[in-house]
């Protein structure tokens, strides 16, 4: 089965709060275990059973994880930058997920999002001014921005929190 039990959220959602790191790292050294987010993350044909429990307790988790990780998206060219350029990938796959939802669990995305906006905006806007790759935070940014402008009727709130933002992130 591809979905979890409801009576077992609650474990899933312990072991990717505590084990987020580990998958990444995981992730980093083994490329292919890129399914695993994919799994979570990707919408799959309506004939197969998705748990939107189950991938929501993922994509926030993630967002959470990616979260502490915005500063090392603008690292160099090194052995740490393919790193960065995996964190840009799960972010594009976690935009991805929020654009894909069903209405019914719209308000569930936008809460995924919406205690991450200003941070995302601000931090993007300030890191990128002194890293050595400031491009990756201007892809995060780029992809931001499409989830919150074609999704602008789907996620009132999230868009609400983004244009008094849009101001200061011009100015600077």
């Amino acid at each position: 089965s591809s979905g979890i039990n409801a009576e077992y959220g609650d474990t899933f959602k312990e072991v990717f709060e505590t084990q987020m790191e580990f998958l990444v790292e995981a992730i980093h050294s083994n490329h292919s275990l890129t399914a695993i987010p994919y799994h979570y993350l990707v919408p799959r044909e309506r004939t197969m059973t998705q748990n939107p429990q189950c991938s929501s307790v993922f994509a926030f988790q993630l967002a959470r994880y990616l979260m502490l990780k915005l500063p090392d998206m603008g690292l160099g060219e090194s052995e740490p930058h393919d790193r960065a350029a995996l964190y840009s990938r799960l972010w594009r796959q976690l935009f991805s997920f929020t654009q894909a939802q069903d209405h019914h669990q719209d308000l569930e995305m936008e809460g995924i999002l919406k205690p991450h906006l200003q941070k995302i905006l601000n931090e993007s806007m300030e890191l990128a001014q002194t890293a050595k790759d400031p491009a990756n935070y201007f892809t995060l940014l780029r992809h931001l921005f499409r989830v919150i402008g074609s999704a602008s009727n789907k996620y009132d709130e999230l868009y609400n929190e983004f244009l008094p933002l849009l101001p200061s992130l011009l100015q600077s």
